[in-house]
């Protein structure tokens, strides 16, 4: 069945892109969505039209649970590709060469005075350092993968059974959207953690 809109005959992606008109035509889900509370019907030109009662047809109620859903499916997605792209997060290593540097920088200006000892402490702080970086990769690495990946990815997949009565298919969406912005938020907080831990300072003394 071609999925196109009978105004402007543009081909949509997806059945819950068409709304349909008590008339039983039907027209993009921006034509319905634009226009004013009561307008004429741009197609029959012949009779009245309510945006209000039109949105509230079982048909198009749950055309618009569908589409709702599809958009959080999206939204999901971008946000585990915004989870995929925070690698850089990872690359702390500038951070602890400064801070190796400014140990050596110190440690030359009072070698003069106290060569051995400034030596000693400073290899000791080194490797303060050197344990703090593998901990925190660690942590991180830890972090990163206790997100149960495949989890999230099955949410993406359409998972519907093709002969479902209208009130449940309407509910089943509701349902399925509900969890989506449940993850959506898990995996926000899960990334606002992980930059929190990315970027405290590590005491060197």
């Amino acid at each position: 069945m071609t999925l196109e809109c009978e105004l402007c005959f543009r081909i949509c992606q997806q059945d819950c892109d068409l709304l349909t008109l008590p008339c039983g035509f039907v027209i993009c889900f921006d034509h319905l969505n634009q226009g004013q509370e009561q307008f004429e019907c741009p197609i029959c030109h012949n009779h009245q039209v309510d945006k209000n009662s039109c949105l509230s047809m079982n048909k198009n109620k749950m055309k618009l649970k569908q589409r709702e859903y599809y958009q959080n499916v999206d939204k999901l997605k971008h946000k585990l590709d915004d989870f995929d792209s925070m690698q850089h997060v990872l690359n702390i290593e500038p951070y602890f060469d400064n801070l190796i540097q400014k140990v050596h920088s110190k440690r030359d200006e009072l070698t003069s005075l106290f060569k051995d000892k400034i030596f000693h402490h400073a290899d000791q702080l080194t490797q303060q350092i050197i344990s703090a970086k593998t901990d925190k990769e660690s942590d991180l690495k830890n972090l990163i993968q206790s997100l149960d990946r495949p989890h999230f990815e099955d949410l993406l997949m359409d998972k519907f059974e093709k002969k479902i009565r209208l009130e449940d298919n309407t509910n089943h969406f509701e349902a399925k959207s509900s969890i989506l912005i449940s993850k959506i938020n898990q995996l926000s907080d899960k990334m606002v953690e992980i930059t929190n831990l990315a970027e405290t300072n590590i005491l060197v003394t």
